[in-house]
């Protein structure tokens, strides 16, 4: 009975069983409960069909093309010596995983960090078996085990980036600043400390990033040169310019390869 019930719903949910019905589950019949069980991941988990979740994965994974040793072309034996999990993870997050320590005749190895890393930092569960993937790869298993990577991925991210504080306002005396002249342009240049640690956390080093920084002043954008200088113990960069005047700054910051946001910081006039 209470099969039945559960195939009544996934009727009114319009999943389609071919030859299949309570009764061979109950009979356990495992080629059958197996064919159930792949027909439930295409439709709550890749929510396409077979053919398209494939598609989808095989684009998503273009990311990981460009490591070396790794080569995506199916979901059996790309996946074999686990290089191509260990880039896909790096991919993501650079400092979960140490990739140029990966050697593809490690295989076993390979897998087990990987499928590690992804249950600890992403919460993916350990579906996949090293051994088992080593010697008889299995398309459908590998497909539903990177479609939860895929879905914990974009999860992780939002998390993230909703967890990023707000850019603080920086005093002048806060960003140790020289007191302003009333509203006039000044010529000793200010300094503006920018913590990575708070707003990255350990995703960020600014002893590897290459920084572009433009600032825009109460005049417009500032015209004099913008000193960087990293502090790699602290993971901080200070910013040295020429200010226009009191007033409200926007420090544009990029990284090599992303955006790193826009913070204010408000140059104010010396209270006597």
């Amino acid at each position: 009975q209470n099969l039945q019930l559960c195939f009544k719903f996934m009727a009114a949910q319009r999943i389609r069983f071919e030859n299949i019905g309570a009764e061979d589950v109950c009979d356990g019949n495992l080629k059958i409960i197996l064919g159930l069980i792949w027909t439930l991941i295409l439709h709550y988990q890749l929510q396409s069909g077979f053919a398209e979740a494939k598609s989808l994965l095989l684009g998503w994974l273009k990311r990981i093309q460009a490591y070396p040793g790794v080569k995506v072309t199916d979901f059996t034996t790309s996946w074999q010596d686990g290089v191509a999990f260990c880039a896909l993870i790096h991919s993501q997050s650079p400092k979960a995983i140490d990739f140029d320590s990966i050697k593809p005749e490690n295989a076993e190895d390979n897998l087990a960090q990987a499928f590690h890393v992804l249950e600890a930092r992403f919460k993916v569960p350990a579906l996949l078996d090293a051994k088992d993937l080593i010697a008889h790869p299995d398309e459908k298993s590998v497909i539903a085990y990177l479609s939860l990577v895929k879905n914990a991925f974009a999860t992780t991210a939002k998390e993230e980036e909703e967890a990023k504080p707000e850019p603080a306002a920086v005093s002048r005396e806060a960003a140790g600043a020289q007191p302003f002249a009333g509203t006039e342009p000044q010529s000793a240049p200010v300094s503006v400390v920018i913590d990575f640690k708070a707003m990255f956390g350990d995703d960020l080093d600014v002893d590897e990033e290459e920084f572009q920084v433009t600032v825009r002043g109460p005049r417009g954008p500032v015209s004099s040169p913008v000193g960087i200088t990293k502090k790699k113990p602290d993971n901080t960069i200070v910013l040295d310019f020429v200010p226009q005047g009191a007033g409200e700054y926007q420090i544009s910051l990029k990284g090599k390869s992303r955006d790193l946001g826009t913070l204010t910081v408000n140059l104010g006039q010396k209270k006597e």
